[in-house]
């Protein structure tokens, strides 16, 4: 499980919790936000699996998995 926080540029403090990402069979490597579209892409490693799923911030649902 892992949480996309939102930091102030200028001070490093948190500003914002923006999602929280939890996959039951796998692990959290890292996740981006892309701001013009806001979408989130995270990256899982479940197994021997490596699996990106990409989540709409608005709706906080997932879009897609690759």
């Amino acid at each position: 499980m892992g949480k996309v926080l939102r930091l102030s540029a200028k001070t490093g403090d948190l500003s914002e919790e923006l999602l929280t990402l939890e996959d039951q069979n796998g692990t959290l490597v890292g996740a981006a936000i892309h701001p013009a579209s806001g979408k989130v892409f995270a990256h899982f490693r479940i197994a021997e699996t490596e699996v990106t799923r990409c989540f709409d911030l608005s709706t906080k649902k997932e879009k897609w998995e690759r």
